[in-house]
């Protein structure tokens, strides 16, 4: 292979780069996996040796990194957000009570925004300015607690 000469690690940095920027399309962490690989044989290009071993160096690294380091790391990359979002996401909110609240009817403001509301447990009775936690969303009400 004296075409490509002494600077052999040259084109595997080379090759490395242009598979990054493909992962840059792609986004499936393959290619990202491919470019290490190539970066591991170009360490090993610099030391010397041939470039059977070359090629051994960046089956073996490319084999490692797509079968135990991928699924890992895809896991972590396309897992979803850890917390709640939407109406689930007020649970726990502190609110003040706009209008007394009951098993039948209330008001509850959180931040700007008023919400229905009804106590957890169904025989308490929450008078308006006091502060409650809201324990669970059922659908456009709140189910809410004394705070404390």
């Amino acid at each position: 292979m004296d075409w490509l000469g002494s600077d052999i690690w040259v084109t595997w940095v080379a090759v490395g780069v242009v598979l990054g920027v493909l992962e840059l399309t792609a986004g499936e962490l393959i290619f990202l996996m491919l470019g290490i690989a190539a970066f591991v044989a170009s360490g090993v290009a610099a030391t010397g040796v041939d470039l059977e071993w070359q090629l051994v160096a960046f089956g073996v690294a490319a084999a490692f990194l797509l079968s135990l380091v991928r699924p890992r790391v895809a896991a972590k990359v396309h897992d979803g957000p850890t917390l709640p979002s939407g109406h689930q996401g007020l649970v726990g909110a502190t609110a003040v009570v706009a209008e007394p609240v009951d098993h039948l009817d209330g008001r509850i403001r959180i931040d700007d925004v008023f919400w229905s509301a009804r106590p957890a447990d169904s025989n308490e009775h929450i008078a308006a300015g006091e502060l409650v936690v809201v324990t669970e969303i059922d659908g456009a009400t709140a189910i809410v607690k004394r705070k404390g």
